[in-house]
């Protein structure tokens, strides 16, 4: 029961880093609360103040951040097989569940990494919007 309270809380306050910040930059709603639900709330509140305001331009290709991507989508991919592998062999304990939730973290940063390297902006809504 204590889990299900703490698992509500969380998902709070990753609600309310995505609403009232992650709109207001390029980083949109969707990606904001994934990197708060994967990464924690304090690593999606870094990733999402880091990336730009909605109304900067948009970011330029880089090859160094689709490199960047894909170093990070080898590498916890890895990781989330050998927590799966781990949790399959009846080695489930809350440093796997959490490893795992880590990685796929590292893995959805690596995959928005390539699409910014792309110079993407994910939040076309707020671009659409003239009252801020």
């Amino acid at each position: 029961m204590e889990a299900l309270v703490l698992l509500v809380i969380f998902g709070g306050i990753a609600f309310a880093i995505a609403h009232f910040l992650g709109w207001k930059r390029q980083i949109g709603f969707g990606w904001s609360f994934f990197f708060c639900l994967f990464l924690s709330p304090i690593g999606g509140f870094i990733t999402t103040m880091l990336s730009r305001k909605y109304y900067d331009p948009n970011p330029e290709p880089s090859t160094s951040k689709k490199v960047w991507g894909w170093i990070l989508i080898v590498f916890f991919s890895l990781s989330v097989i050998g927590q799966f592998m781990r949790i399959g062999n009846g080695l489930a304990d809350a440093y796997a569940y959490n490893g795992l939730f880590m990685a796929i973290g590292f893995v959805g940063l690596g995959i928005y990494l390539i699409e910014l390297g792309n110079g993407k902006n994910f939040n076309t809504e707020a671009l659409s919007k003239t009252d801020e």
